[in-house]
């Protein structure tokens, strides 16, 4: 209207009367008399209008699945005037033939319940009518279909004039209306078409066009325009990595605009609105003026995640039937941004310290009052905000507590986001009454699954309306709000296919063929709407830039719109004025990205590494140089380390720690004594005992016994009576004395750049067959070709790290001067338990003496010299495949 309002009065020179400007929605309301219905309210009409036999009237659970479905469909019989006691006489039919099979078996209980629906559906709608209208109420269709019934008792002035402007996919409803008007009352239908697409017979964007013309008996229909071959257009095709790159190649595409064309002339154009944040935060600061004309769904607001992740806490509870929560929904609300901001900093320490529990003792479950335990009284007026157990009624208190607390949070903040948040929770807040009212008209309390669904469902229609000045200053805008709009420079962004033409998600209970007999919209004419609002919107436009994203999301393939390629195979066979380029966005990180694929030794590089030479270098450390140097970079000289999540079950890890725990506790008492026979068959015996006091160190007992934990604990059982076996079989042949466990050793190693310390933990130490024998236990699998070598180079090539590992612990043995001079070292694999002792294999030998520890250490002091060398660079090796950062 306002678009309008200016350019009236630019063409109109003298003072004036604006003419009375109507949508179509309000023209059609005045003529019906009825006011488009809330979707909340007409829910609940729709539900009264069951009869008493369909199970869905006494279960509002199964109603709300297809509820929204059935009033789509009302909705569009009606637009169409669509008789709609044949359409749903001939679904009957449909799906009764569709139960009937040739050897006449009796349909199925489901057939059955879904052929009585059809049955009752003409009753339903004319119910369901009826009551809309005793409330005054109607949807899209009933309003349009009773100002058809209407139009000719309306009091119209015999002077009145209409102009019917700016139309295309017209409802059959709005046709008759309309056609009325102008055989009546002569009014001007004026449509805003280009020969381009209308008199190209299968050019989708004309389809309408043409069904308008055969309609109206009018050819050409007013304003139809030649601007494709009149004005040539520049179409620049921006091929980005994904999403958010579009808005760096927008800003750019601003910047150089600058003096080229206006921002008033200038359209920004989102077929995706989840990017109109982004969008908003990359434009040039030196625009000012801006004007967003899009609806922005609740769903993408900051407090969506805040109230899903509540609403899923008792759901999967619920859904679990357990007294508490879920350990990932309960991460999901800790970690929630905006549930941050609600705690005071002693709060977030105490939120820090259940996070912290969670993953050293896996809970699974969390109980209510810890959660409470975050909950302060006085912001809260309450120290039990979270109910131990929720039905729908006392969760949706709890989210209008939430809201409402935020709400007062943002009370005080006059910034502009400030209000923004606060229009975002204003919207929440409605969306949660509207929840209560349809509860309300249903006459039964929701069940949380169903409660969730209907909440998702009105979070995702219900918009937040931006305002700003239309008039002035650079637009922003949904495809839809371009209608009638020029621009001299268009920029449409994400369009993929999926996006633009939309993907084929239209929920109906009319099939495809009964649809397009009675007149309904089908997918192809569907597309045609969307294949008009683009064509009209570069009609006029000079230059127009279209971006796409080549990295798919959910489903979507990031294949670019049909429509581009449309467009290019059109522009270059109309017109040689055209220009249409494809450019491949190159990521401004691209070159950045491949530099840090290798990192020079800094002096801080240096420093932090002769630190971990002082303070102690391990096994681990020099096998992970020697597999990809910029990985110790990262993990040893940086420091990062990955994420620790809870484990549900038991992973290899923790089984290893258990097993060594196990067996630790099992032969304390024997450390400094002769083993024999008898002891092994009393740990023998007590070993799945102690095996469970150390699964329960890692999880609760309750959780031991069950699915792949059970499985765990009788696997790592069956480990241990096999150790036990082959413990008792070798001293059958030998004395065992055991010496030490878990035995932490470290020597100095100096060398021309300074000492550096070698620490290392030997799991067992034992004197056997008159030799020192170092045991390490290993719970996976491991290969006699893994400790075997000839030459002590290979062993620092990062192919033989078990192999290194042991030979460090025996350098370091060697190196304390306790023990015997000779010693052998080896593996115990519980995984490969039916080899027993692996022993470490060097030129065919398994006796280590002084000799080997000296080739030994001239080759780790060559290792340690490159670890701190600054003219070796940190660089990624390829060839490892377990590297955590690189």
């Amino acid at each position: 209207k306002l678009f309008l309002g200016r350019y009236l009065a630019q063409q109109i020179k003298k003072s004036t009367w604006i003419p009375k400007i109507l949508s179509s929605r309000e023209f059609f309301e005045s003529v019906s008399g009825l006011r488009t219905g809330e979707d909340y309210l007409m829910i609940g009409l729709l539900h009264q209008a069951l009869p008493d036999e369909i199970e869905e009237k006494h279960n509002p659970q199964l109603f709300l699945n297809w509820a929204q479905t059935l009033l789509q469909d009302f909705k569009e019989i009606d637009q169409q005037l669509a008789d709609p006691e044949k359409l749903f006489r001939d679904l009957f039919d449909i799906r009764s033939i569709e139960t009937w099979t040739p050897d006449e078996r009796k349909a199925s209980a489901s057939q059955l319940k879904y052929l009585d629906f059809c049955k009752h559906l003409p009753g339903i709608y004319l119910n369901f009518k009826n009551l809309m209208q005793e409330n005054g109420l109607g949807h899209a269709g009933m309003v349009e279909r009773r100002a058809h019934e209407n139009i000719e008792f309306f009091p119209i002035r015999e002077e009145e004039q209409f102009v019917i402007a700016g139309f295309n996919a017209l409802t059959r409803a709005e046709k008759e209306v309309f056609k009325f008007l102008k055989d009546r009352y002569s009014a001007e239908m004026i449509f805003d078409y280009d020969r381009f697409y209308t008199e190209e017979p299968v050019h989708e964007a004309g389809f309408f066009a043409r069904e308008n013309i055969q309609f109206l008996k009018q050819n050409p229909l007013q304003w139809t325009n030649n601007n494709f071959a009149d004005i040539p257009k520049e179409v620049t095709v921006y091929r980005c990595a994904h999403g958010v790159e579009q808005t760096y190649v927008l800003n750019h595409l601003l910047q150089q605009s600058l003096n080229s064309v206006s921002h008033e002339n200038t359209a920004i154009v989102l077929t995706d609105e989840s990017l109109l944040i982004p969008v908003l935060k990359q434009l040039p600061e030196h625009i000012r003026d801006i004007n967003v004309t899009m609806g922005f769904s609740l769903k993408f607001s900051p407090f969506f995640g805040l109230l899903d992740s509540i609403i899923r806490l008792y759901l999967n509870q619920e859904q679990q039937k357990k007294s508490g929560f879920y350990h990932h929904d309960v991460r999901r609300l800790l970690r929630n941004s905006v549930f941050h901001e609600l705690l005071s900093p002693s709060m977030l320490k105490k939120r820090d310290d259940l996070m912290n529990r969670i993953d050293k003792l896996n809970l699974l479950y969390v109980s209510a009052s810890e959660l409470n335990g975050l909950i302060e009284e006085k912001k809260w007026n309450t120290t039990s905000l979270f109910p131990k157990k929720a039905e729908s009624k006392n969760l949706i208190g709890l989210l209008t507590s939430f809201i409402e607390t935020l709400d007062k949070q943002y009370q005080t903040d006059e910034h502009i986001s400030g209000k923004i948040q606060r229009e975002f929770l204003f919207h929440h807040h409605e969306v949660v009454s509207q929840i209560k009212e349809v509860e309300k008209q249903l006459k039964g309390e929701f069940d949380l699954m169903s409660l969730h669904k209907i909440w998702k469902q009105y979070t995702q229609i219900s918009k937040v309306q931006f305002t700003g000045e239309p008039l002035s200053g650079l637009q922003v805008m949904g495809l839809l709000e371009t209608r009638n709009l020029d621009f001299e420079q268009v920029f449409i962004l994400n369009m993929n296919e999926g996006n633009l033409p939309s993907a084929r998600v239209y929920n109906s209970i009319i099939p495809h063929d009964l649809k397009k007999q009675n007149g309904l919209l089908v997918h192809n004419e569907r597309e045609a709407v969307f294949a008009y609002h683009f064509y009209r919107l570069i009609q006029r436009s000079s230059k127009i830039g279209l971006m796409y994203q080549v990295r798919g999301n959910d489903l979507r393939t990031g294949e670019k719109s049909r429509f581009i390629l449309q467009l290019e195979n059109e522009l270059t066979r109309s017109s040689t004025e055209h220009r249409f380029t494809e450019i491949e966005v190159e990521p401004d990180h691209k070159e950045l990205a491949d530099q840090e694929k290798v990192i020079f030794k800094s002096e801080f590089a240096q420093a932090r590494i002769f630190e971990k030479f002082e303070n102690g270098i391990s096994p681990t450390a020099i096998s992970t140089f020697l597999n990809c140097p910029l990985d110790f970079y990262y993990k040893y000289v940086v420091g990062l380390r990955e994420n620790q999540e809870l484990s549900e079950s038991v992973e290899a890890n923790i089984l290893g720690d258990i097993l060594h725990q196990t067996l630790e506790h099992l032969y304390c008492d024997k450390i400094g004594k002769k083993l024999t026979k008898e002891d092994v068959k009393k740990m023998k015996l007590a070993s799945r005992q102690v095996l469970q006091r150390e699964f329960e160190k890692h999880f609760e007992a309750r959780y031991i016994f069950t699915g792949k934990n059970l499985l765990a604990f009788n696997i790592a059982s069956k480990y241990l009576e096999h150790f036990f076996e082959k413990e008792n079989h070798r001293l059958s042949k030998d004395e065992i004395h055991l010496y030490a466990l878990e035995y932490e050793l470290s020597a100095m190693l100096h060398t021309e750049f300074g000492p550096v310390n070698i620490k290392g933990k030997l799991d067992r130490v034992e004197q056997s067959s008159g030799l020192t024998r170092i045991i390490d236990y290993k719970s996976g699998l491991v290969t006699p070709a893994e400790l075997k070598s000839k030459s002590m180079q290979d062993v620092f090539t990062g192919n033989k790290n078990k192999f290194l590992q042991l030979m460090i612990y025996s350098w370091l043995t060697h190196k304390q001067g306790v023990f015997n001079e000779e010693i052998s070292s080896g593996v115990y694999s519980m995984r490969s338990y039916h080899q027993g002792f692996i022993p470490l294999v060097f030129n065919e030998s398994h006796r280590l003496n002084s000799e080997v520890f000296q080739i030994f250490e001239n080759e780790l002091v060559n290792i340690l010299r490159e670890i701190i060398d600054p003219e070796t660079r940190f660089e990624h090796n390829p060839k490892s495949a377990y590297c955590e950062f690189c």
